[in-house]
């Protein structure tokens, strides 16, 4: 591989971990039913039950741990295709290979966690 096609390889990541990121859901909690004028000192109230939102902030929080894993593993194969295009030589290759189907595992996971977003 030259140097070239390791560098598009790299940016292709990034702009494919971007893609994902920007595609999936973004998870807004409804707007809280807010108190009569008559009492303002009372505090907002959810318009979810207490096991909904329950069960949405679980799935919110494996959504963003996700997209985390997933930028992180296309940050390292960014990396390693950086350093196989620095230093022209195509030893790491094997190690590009093992993290690009990491890379892909955790797409596969991200997106199966905006999926069931979703279902909610």
């Amino acid at each position: 591989m030259t140097r070239s096609t390791l560098l598009l390889i790299a940016a292709l990541v990034v702009s494919a971990t971007g893609l994902l990121l920007a595609s999936t859901a973004v998870a807004n909690d409804p707007e809280p039913a807010v108190a009569p004028a008559a009492a303002p000192a009372a505090a907002p109230v959810s318009v979810l039950d207490p096991d909904t939102r329950a069960t949405w902030m679980v799935r919110i929080a494996r959504m963003e741990g996700a997209s985390v894993d997933v930028e992180e593993a296309a940050a390292a194969v960014a990396a390693t295709a950086q350093s196989i295009a620095d230093a022209g030589r195509v030893q790491d290759v094997a190690l590009l290979s093992g993290q690009a189907e990491q890379l892909k595992r955790k797409v596969i996971s991200a997106t199966l966690a905006s999926e069931v977003l979703d279902d909610l």
